[in-house]
């Protein structure tokens, strides 16, 4: 069972990463499906971590935010 859900983490995030890299390039499609498949990545402490360091590439403007939310640290007036 362990391998399965690391199989399917490694699955999903490659699949992120590679919706993070199109969305960079200007694919509105790949970022709003990469916001539909976020709510999977719940499944794993390690994959969320990993979604919200993706999540921050494709929001720059939000990293710190991002990070606070992370640490559970309330955002910055």
């Amino acid at each position: 069972m362990e391998r399965e859900i690391g199989a399917r983490e490694q699955g999903l995030l490659a699949v992120l990463q590679a919706l993070t890299e199109r969305a960079q390039e200007g694919d509105e499609k790949s970022k709003r499906v990469f916001l539909r498949l976020l709510p999977l990545c719940g499944w794993s402490l390690e994959l969320a971590y990993s979604a919200c360091g993706l999540l921050a590439r494709l929001y720059p403007h939000q990293a710190e935010g991002i990070a606070l939310a992370i640490r559970g640290m309330p955002p910055a007036a």
